[in-house]
């Protein structure tokens, strides 16, 4: 699986639609850097009304969910305000939403209502779809193993760490954390493709050992 934003954005999107939580997240927080969602209000913020819509998929007209699926993603939902959604809580715009896990039916809810309609989540789709184009950007291999050698060496030696773009500075721990998952996933990448290439060269050869015209007998 390449690694860029081209793959990351169809995962989302499609994950998306299937009210698919656990599979959209694990794309986000693969795709989308940590930089990006540890800083930007934007994307905080967009993350924050992924986690209402896919609360209450269930509950959308065609999602073919369940009561059972709707308690399910409320619970779920519960625990993202409780952990992370917390660092949220005193914005006047997300405050009303800490009282969504705890209504039985969104549906029949007046303030919660507007949320259980294909409207309001194509909305939400095409503003995700929007961002998401905008804001990511394809990895180039060549230089982040480049970049990362550089960072490897200057570490060694006791010095400072050349940031990506040629600016100075130490680098942060959000800064490296990201920098090594990334590396790693390359690297898997990387034994991925020398395999495939090696399996290529095997079939090529005995392709053309089993090609050759049979004797005679």
């Amino acid at each position: 699986m390449l690694f860029d934003e081209n793959t990351g954005i169809s995962h989302m999107l499609n994950s998306f639609d299937l009210g698919k939580r656990e599979h959209y997240f694990i794309s986000w927080n693969r795709f989308v850097p940590l930089q990006l969602r540890a800083s930007d209000l934007k994307c905080q913020k967009l993350e924050f009304y992924l986690h209402i819509y896919f609360a209450i998929y269930p509950a959308l007209p065609g999602s073919g969910g369940s009561e059972r699926d709707l308690k399910r993603e409320l619970a779920a939902f519960k625990v993202f305000l409780d952990t992370k959604g917390s660092e949220l809580s005193q914005t006047s715009e997300f405050l009303p939403y800490y009282a969504l896990p705890y209504v039985q039916n969104p549906v029949d809810h007046p303030h919660f209502n507007t949320l259980c309609t294909r409207k309001w989540a194509n909305g939400l789709r095409n503003e995700l779809s929007e961002w998401l184009r905008g804001s990511l950007h394809k990895m180039s291999s060549p230089w982040l193993f480049h970049w990362y050698a550089n960072f490897k060496k200057r570490q060694a030696l006791g010095g400072v760490a050349e940031r990506p773009g040629g600016h100075g500075g130490l680098l942060d721990d959000v800064e490296l954390e990201e920098l090594k998952e990334k590396f790693m996933l390359l690297q898997k990448h990387y034994v991925v493709l020398q395999k495939k290439e090696q399996y290529a060269r095997e079939r090529s050869s005995s392709h053309s050992l089993t090609g050759l015209p049979l004797l005679e007998r």
